[in-house]
C-alpha cells in the first residue's frame, strides 16, 4: 500500500493502523441498512406508494440475496429458463418472508 497520501497534521507520513475500507461485519450491515433507508425504500415508495413493515422486510431480503447470480450459476438444458427460475425463486422467497399460506390448486 502506498502511504504517501497519509499525512499527519505535522506533515509526517504515518503508517495506517488497518487497511483503508476494511469493514467489519457490523459496519457492512450498518451501511446496508443506511442504503436501504436512504436509497431503496424512497425509490420503491415513489413507484408504488407507502411500504408496510412487511414489504420493507421483503425488499431488504431481496436486496441482500443475489438470487439471479446464484441461479444463473447452474445452467441446465432442462426445466425453466433462467429468468423464469429467478422470478419463481423471488416469489417463493417473498411468500416465505410474508408467511403466506400454501395456495390451493
Amino acid at each position: 500500500m502506498n502511504c504517501a497520501n497519509l499525512v499527519s497534521p505535522n506533515n509526517l507520513v504515518r503508517e495506517p493502523t488497518q487497511p483503508l475500507m476494511q469493514l467489519n461485519p457490523r459496519q457492512i450491515v450498518t451501511q446496508f441498512a443506511h442504503l436501504l433507508q436512504e436509497e431503496l425504500f424512497p425509490l420503491l415508495e415513489t413507484a408504488s406508494g407507502p411500504l408496510s413493515k412487511q414489504l420493507q422486510l421483503v425488499a431488504s431480503v431481496m436486496a441482500m440475496l443475489p438470487l439471479e447470480r446464484l441461479l444463473s450459476a447452474r445452467r441446465s438444458s432442462t426445466g425453466r429458463p433462467a429468468k423464469d427460475r429467478a422470478a419463481l425463486a423471488t416469489a417463493f422467497l417473498a411468500k416465505a418472508v410474508l408467511n403466506l399460506p400454501p395456495r390451493a390448486i
